[in-house]
C-alpha cells in the first residue's frame, strides 16, 4: 500500500531538474555529533572556515532533532511523539536522490528500524548503522567489535566503534572520487564515536573534495539550561569560496531549517507542497546582511505511551519568542534575564499562550494518528518488533514499567528481576500491542521471545526462558492462546491478517505473580501463505 503510494508521491511532488552543464551541484557532507570534547583540534581548524548559526535552538532530545533535521518539519509533526520518523514526511534523502545525488547514511539511526522507518526505505542507498543500543539494536552491542547493519543484514567490525565508522566514512569517500554524480553522505555518530570526526573532515582535502562539498557540522548542546535559559546547538557550515569564512548568523534558527537551507544551497528542487516549518537560511549564509525574521518556538516534553495527548497539552511546555521565554507559569525577558510573575504582562503571556494553542492545533492530527509498521510487504520479509515499539496493553490498566525509555539496560534490568522467582512476584502487570499495517492478507507466523535469539546461549538459557503458563495472540478479530512449555525460549503461532491496519497483542500468564500478566518483549512477523480461516461473522442479537 505505501509503497506505491510513496513512489508515486515522489514521482510528481518534486520539480525534477538537473544541473546546468556550467557547473556541477555541490556534494553535501552531514556530521551530527553528541560532543566536541575530543575533537578540540578538529574545531580550531575547521570552525574558522565556515559560517556558524549562532541561535540554533534545542527543542528536544537527539533523536527528535535528528528527525526535525531531516524532515525541515517540527519533530512531533515528523514522528507523530514516537521514535518513528513518518512515511508520509518527505526526507532530505528523497529529495537528494529525486535530484540526482548517490546518497548514503553511516551511524546511528534511531527513527526506526522496521519497515518503512529504517533509512534505506528512505531513499539512503547505503546505509551501515546502529541502533543506538535501544531494543531494536543488535542485542549486546558493544564499542569495541561493534555490529553494524548495511541493507543484507547485520555484521561484526573488528576494533573500537570511532574507528570504525571513520574507516567506513573514508571508504565510502574514496569511491565517490570521480563519479559523476555528487553525493550527499549524512554521518550520524554515537558519543563514543565522536573521534571519527577528526579521522574523515582531513580526508575531504586528501581526496580533493572539499572545494566542491557543502559540510554541515551539528553538535549537540550541553548548557546550563537553567542559567543560560535557551539551550543551542552548534552549527557550522562551510563551503570553501561561497560561504564567507566566519560568518556568524545571528537570531532565532532549529534543526528544521537545515533541510531548506541545505537543499537551496545545493540547487536541489523542494517539493511543490512542501509544508515544513523551517525557513531557507541561504541567503543570509552567502553573505546577506539583513536580520533574519522573528519567530517563536514551542518546546514541549510530549505525553506518557498510556495517555492521550490531550491531557498532557498544557503540561511541561516552554514558548520561545526572541524576547520572552514562558515557562510554565514564569515569564522570563531573555534580554534581561528577569524572572516575574504575569502581572504587568498580560498581553505578552496571552499572545504566547495563543501562539503555544495554535502550535498544539498544528501537531495534534500527527499525535493520534500513529505510524505503523508494515509487515506482508517483500521489501522487509520478516519485521522485528521489540518492546520499544509497544503501544499499551488493552488487557493491563497498570501502565508502570512501560514509561522507561525502552533501551537494552532497562529491558536486562527487568529481566533479571523476572529470572528470580520472588522479586518478580512484586511486578505488576507489563505488555503492550503493536500498531502495523499488513500490506496484504494472508497466514501470518508470529514468533515471540523475552530475549533475541543472537543473545549468548548463558544469556537465553538465564533470562529468556518462559516458565509453564499460557500465551495469547490477538489481531484484529482473532485471538488464539497455547500453552507454554517451561524452559522454551521462542514459540511461534500462526494467524491470518486482513489487508489494512492492525493492532497485534501477545501476553503470557503463568511468569510473574498470579493474575498478572507479561508480554514478549521481543517478536518477528512474517506472511507466510494465504488465509486459513474466513473472517468470523459477528452478529449483535436483538433483545
Amino acid at each position: 500500500m505505501f509503497s506505491a503510494r510513496r513512489l508515486a508521491a515522489i514521482a510528481i511532488a518534486f520539480l525534477v531538474g538537473s544541473a546546468s552543464a556550467e557547473e556541477k551541484r555541490p556534494n553535501l557532507l552531514i556530521i551530527r555529533v553528541h560532543t566536541r570534547t575530543l575533537e578540540s583540534a578538529v574545531f580550531q581548524d575547521f570552525t574558522p572556515q565556515a559560517a556558524s548559526l549562532e541561535g540554533c535552538q534545542v527543542l528536544g532530545n537527539w533523536a527528535d532533532e535528528s528527525a526535525s533535521q531531516l524532515s525541515g518539519c517540527d519533530r512531533f509533526r515528523a514522528t507523530g511523539g514516537r521514535e518513528f520518523i513518518r512515511p508520509e514526511v518527505p526526507l532530505l534523502s528523497e529529495a537528494f536522490k529525486s535530484a540526482g545525488y548517490h546518497t548514503a547514511f553511516l551511524g546511528e539511526w534511531v527513527l526506526g528500524d522496521s519497515l518503512p522507518f529504517r533509512p534505506e526505505d528512505r531513499c539512503f542507498m547505503e546505509v551501515l548503522v546502529s541502533a543506538g543500543r535501544s531494543t531494536s539494536d543488535r542485542w549486546g552491542n558493544r564499542e569495541q567489535d561493534p555490529w553494524l547493519r548495511d541493507r543484507s543484514g547485520w555484521k561484526q567490525f573488528n576494533g573500537n566503534l570511532s574507528d570504525v565508522l571513520a574507516a567506513e566514512s573514508v571508504k565510502w569517500l574514496t569511491t565517490r572520487v570521480g563519479a559523476p554524480e555528487p553525493f550527499y553522505l549524512q554521518l550520524d555518530l554515537p558519543r563514543s564515536a565522536a573521534g571519527a570526526v577528526g579521522r574523515v573532515l582531513p580526508e575531504l582535502k586528501r581526496l580533493n573534495l572539499e572545494s566542491g562539498t557543502v559540510t554541515m557540522l551539528m553538535v549537540e548542546a550541553h548548557p546550563d539550561v537553567h542559567s543560560d535559559l535557551i539551550a543551542r546547538h552548534e552549527v557550522f557550515i562551510r563551503w570553501p569560496g561561497r560561504i564567507p569564512a566566519g560568518k556568524s548568523i545571528e537570531g532565532q534558527t532549529a534543526a528544521c531549517d537545515l533541510f531548506p537551507t541545505l537543499a537551496s544551497l545545493c540547487r536541489v528542487p523542494m517539493f511543490r507542497d512542501w509544508k515544513g516549518d523551517g525557513i531557507d537560511l541561504s541567503k543570509w549564509l552567502l553573505g546577506d546582511s539583513s536580520p533574519l525574521p522573528e519567530r517563536t518556538f514551542i518546546q514541549w516534553g510530549g505525553f506518557p505511551r498510556s495517555e492521550s495527548p490531550d491531557r498532557y497539552k498544557a503540561k511541561d511546555f516552554a514558548v520561545l519568542s526572541p524576547q520572552w521565554r514562558l515557562d510554565g507559569l514564569e515569564l522570563i525577558n531573555l534580554q534581561t534575564k528577569q524572572r516575574g510573575e504575569f502581572e504587568g504582562h498580560e498581553r505578552i503571556v496571552s499572545d504566547l499562550l495563543s501562539r503555544h494553542g495554535s502550535w498544539w492545533q498544528s501537531i495534534r492530527p500527527a499525535l493520534v494518528d500513529p505510524a505503523r509498521m508494515i509487515v506482508g510487504d517483500d521489501r522487509q520479509k520478516v519485521v522485528p518488533l521489540t518492546w520499544g515499539d509497544w503501544w499499551p496493553s488493552r488487557e493491563s490498566t497498570d501502565a508502570k514499567g512501560q514509561e522507561t525509555y525502552p533501551n537494552q539496560a532497562a529491558l536486562s534490568k527487568l529481566l533479571e528481576t523476572l529470572a528470580d522467582p520472588e522479586k518478580s512476584k512484586s511486578l505488576p502487570s507489563i505488555s503492550g500491542h503493536w500498531k502495523l499495517h499488513a500490506n496484504q492478507s494472508g497466514h501470518y507466523r508470529v514468533t515471540l521471545r523475552k530475549i533475541p535469539a543472537e543473545a549468548s546461549e548463558e544469556e537465553r538459557t538465564r533470562l529468556g526462558q518462559f516458565q509453564a503458563g499460557v500465551i495469547h495472540v490477538r489481531a484484529g478479530k482473532f485471538e488464539i492462546k497455547t500453552p507454554l512449555l517451561k524452559g522454551a525460549t521462542s514459540v511461534s503461532l500462526g494467524v491470518d491478517l486482513n489487508e489494512g491496519p492492525i493492532e497485534l497483542e501477545a501476553w503470557t500468564e503463568g511468569q510473574t505473580g498470579e493474575g498478572k500478566i507479561l508480554g514478549a518483549f521481543f517478536a518477528s512477523v512474517e506472511r507466510v501463505g494465504d488465509r486459513k480461516m474466513p473472517d468470523p461473522e459477528w452478529k449483535v442479537r436483538p433483545k
